[in-house]
């Protein structure tokens, strides 16, 4: 079957390198994990999901237990649908179970990691934006509202938009934890406020 979106970012980032691979399917609208063994000549099915209501575009492995204290980690498994929602997996002794599903329009879904004031987090967008994270000990999402100030030879005013395509984490001497936003507008490098006050405020624009 054709391949529709492969993950295997590492889960510890302390790490370069994954002992995991997710890969989702054009045929079925099923997630497959595969572990990779030096041992093993081939990757080893570990879990499979049920067919999900639309084709996986994106993937994303994610552990959120940089955000709480102890031992405990919190790998989850982000799938962004075609359809414009996204589906979560706790990934737990190698089986994803607590599926939970999150309209975010009808776009593409695309995600990208991204830390908010030291705190891990997967900023993601399908015609509406959303940041996930581990709160209260569970996986929450919160929307995001993007503030723009756009500048006139005679006035500065702020313009409200949603209509993310894609974006990256950004984070460089100059631009510190931002994001680039591409939008039907251009190019965006935004900073996200705090996670109970969820805003992004356009640093810089193309």
């Amino acid at each position: 079957m054709e391949i529709s979106a492969v993950s295997c970012l590492p889960q510890d980032p302390r790490k370069y390198y994954s002992n995991l691979v997710a890969v989702s399917f054009w045929a079925s609208n099923c997630v497959e994990i595969f572990s990779i063994e030096r041992s093993h000549p081939r990757l080893k099915s570990l879990c499979k999901t049920s067919a999900l209501a639309s084709i996986p575009r994106s993937l994303l492995f994610y552990d959120f237990c940089r955000c709480v204290d102890g031992p405990e980690n919190h790998v989850h498994l982000l799938v962004g649908l075609g359809n414009g929602t996204i589906v979560s997996f706790a990934m737990k002794h190698g089986e994803l179970i607590n599926q939970k599903s999150v309209p975010l329009g009808g776009a593409p879904v695309c995600m990208t990691a991204y830390d908010i004031e030291g705190r891990p987090a997967v900023f993601a967008s399908g015609g509406m934006t959303s940041i996930f994270f581990w709160d209260k000990n569970r996986l929450q999402n919160s929307p995001i509202v993007f503030k723009v100030r756009l500048h006139s030879f005679f006035s500065s005013n702020l313009k409200s938009f949603q209509d993310v395509a894609a974006a990256s984490s950004l984070n460089t001497r100059t631009f510190a934890s931002c994001l680039i936003l591409a939008t039907v507008s251009g190019l965006f490098i935004g900073k996200a406020g705090q996670l109970n006050q969820l805003h992004i405020q356009s640093v810089c624009d193309f």
